[in-house]
C-alpha cells in the first residue's frame, strides 16, 4: 500500500445517512455498512448536530460487515452543494507562483466569497498544451473544519476530503469511458448533482435542489394523496408506466424540466468553451430507477442515456472514496480540500 500498511477506508456523510466502506485486494469489498440518520442532523451538507452525527459514524463503523474497517485513516467526501467549482483556461508559465497568482485572480472573479474564508485545491488537465484547463474547487473553511472536528472526535484521522462528484466518477467510469466525455446525473432524494468527466477526471459539477422528494411532493399535491402514497405511485408508474390514468408521468416530466434545462446549458457551455463533446449520460441515485426515465431523457437531449451500473459497486460514493483509499498516497490522488499539515 505504498506509504501505508493498511488502506484508508471511505466515509460518505449525506443528509440522510452515513456509509463506510473499505476495499482489499482486487478492489473487493472488505468492510461496509450504512446507517440512516434523522432529519436535521445534517442539512444541505451542513452539520447541525455534531454529537448525534458522531454517534452515527461510530455505529456505522462498529456495525460494518463482515468486520469493522481496519485502521483509523479515512477518506471522506464533502457535499457538492457546499463547494464552488470552476474551470479556467490558464497557460502554465515557468514561474509556478505566477501561475497560482493568476489562478486566484480568476477565482476572485468567479466566486462570490472572500477567498480567505475558503480552502482551495486545483487540478490541471493537459498541462503544457494548448488545451490546458484548470479545475478549481473551493469549500468554506467552516464547513471543512466542522467535518474535520466531527471525524477527529470519534478517533479518526482524515487524510483527504474529496468532491462527492469525483467519487462517482472514480466508481462508475472505469469501463464506460477512456477517450469519451461523460456526464453523470445523480438524482438523489433532496438534490441532483450534474457532473461532467473527461478521461483525465472531473471537470465540472453543479448541484440543483430538484430531486426525488420534490417529484413525490408534487404528485402528492396534484393528486391530493398522502406523501407515502405518492411515493408508491412514483415508483410504480414513473414516467412511462402503463395505465397511468392519474397523470403521474406528466407531473414528473414537468419537474424534470429544471434538470433537463441545466443539462442542456452545461452541455452547450462546455462544448463551446472547453471543446467537450458529451458522448453519454449515466443516471444514478434512487430516482434514476423511475420507469421510462432514460428513454425520456434520451429523446429530450439527443444523446445516449443509460442507468449507471451500481449493482456491482453498491454505496457508490463510499466505494469511490474507498478506491481512493487504495492509492499509493490518497492525499494527492485528486482534489483534496483538507489542508495538509
Amino acid at each position: 500500500m505504498g506509504f501505508f500498511s493498511k488502506p484508508a477506508f471511505g466515509l460518505d456523510i449525506s443528509d440522510l445517512s452515513v456509509e463506510v466502506m473499505q476495499l482489499g485486494e482486487g478492489r473487493k469489498i472488505k468492510s461496509h455498512n450504512r446507517v440512516d440518520i434523522d432529519f436535521g442532523v445534517v442539512e444541505n451538507g451542513k452539520i447541525l448536530k455534531q454529537e448525534i452525527l458522531s454517534q452515527s459514524i461510530e455505529k456505522a463503523i462498529k456495525g460494518a460487515k463482515p468486520k469493522p474497517p481496519q485502521g483509523d485513516r479515512v477518506v471522506a467526501s464533502l457535499p457538492d452543494s457546499q463547494l464552488f467549482t470552476s474551470v479556467f483556461q490558464i497557460s502554465y508559465p515557468a514561474d509556478e507562483k505566477d501561475f497560482e497568482s493568476r489562478l486566484l485572480d480568476q477565482a476572485r472573479q468567479n466566486i462570490p466569497l472572500d477567498l480567505d474564508g475558503l480552502f482551495m485545491d486545483y487540478c490541471v488537465f493537459y498541462p503544457g498544451t494548448e488545451k490546458q484547463q484548470v479545475l478549481f474547487v473551493a469549500a468554506p473553511k467552516e464547513i471543512v473544519n466542522n467535518y474535520f472536528k466531527t471525524l477527529v472526535a470519534v478517533g479518526l484521522k482524515p487524510i483527504a476530503f474529496d468532491m462527492e462528484s469525483g467519487c462517482l466518477g472514480r466508481c462508475l467510469l472505469k469501463k464506460d469511458f477512456i477517450d469519451k466525455s461523460v456526464m453523470i446525473v445523480d438524482i438523489g432524494a433532496r438534490t441532483s448533482i450534474i457532473s461532467v468527466f473527461k478521461s483525465a477526471g472531473p471537470c465540472f459539477s453543479m448541484n440543483i435542489p430538484v430531486a426525488g422528494n420534490e417529484f413525490t411532493k408534487k404528485i402528492s399535491q396534484s393528486l391530493n394523496v398522502e406523501f407515502s402514497q405518492a411515493e408508491k405511485l412514483k415508483i410504480k408508474l414513473g414516467i412511462a408506466g402503463k395505465d397511468d390514468q392519474q397523470g403521474v408521468g406528466d407531473i414528473i416530466k414537468k419537474e424534470m424540466r429544471a434538470i433537463i434545462d441545466e443539462i442542456k446549458q452545461a452541455k452547450e457551455y462546455y462544448a463551446q468553451r472547453l471543446d467537450i463533446d458529451l458522448k453519454k449520460i449515466l443516471l444514478v441515485g434512487g430516482s434514476s430507477a423511475m420507469k421510462g426515465l432514460p428513454q425520456y431523457l434520451q429523446e429530450q437531449l439527443g444523446i445516449d442515456v443509460a442507468v449507471g451500473n451500481t449493482k456491482e459497486r453498491p454505496m457508490y460514493t463510499a466505494y469511490g472514496l474507498a478506491l481512493r483509499g487504495l492509492a499509493k498516497d490518497p492525499r494527492i490522488d485528486g482534489i483534496n480540500l483538507l489542508p495538509q499539515q
